[in-house]
């Protein structure tokens, strides 16, 4: 089922990045967020669970290229 609230977008990346930092320094690979000021304040809502799921996925689908490269 989806659970849509308000979500912290920031509060997901920044614990995704802790959780994925020490995997890939072990890897050699050098994660980096990259944060843009944007003017207008908007109200993000979306499922937490499913979002964190696929920013994972994306994560994990990244780190595989760069091994195999």
């Amino acid at each position: 089922s989806i659970h849509i609230k308000e979500t912290n977008i920031e509060k997901i990346i920044s614990e995704l990045f802790m959780f994925f930092e020490l995997e890939a320094k072990r890897k050699g690979i050098k994660l980096l967020i990259e944060k843009k000021e944007v003017n207008t304040v908007r109200t993000f809502y979306s499922d937490n669970y499913k979002l964190n799921s696929v920013l994972t996925n994306l994560i994990k689908n990244g780190d595989t290229l760069l091994a195999i490269s």
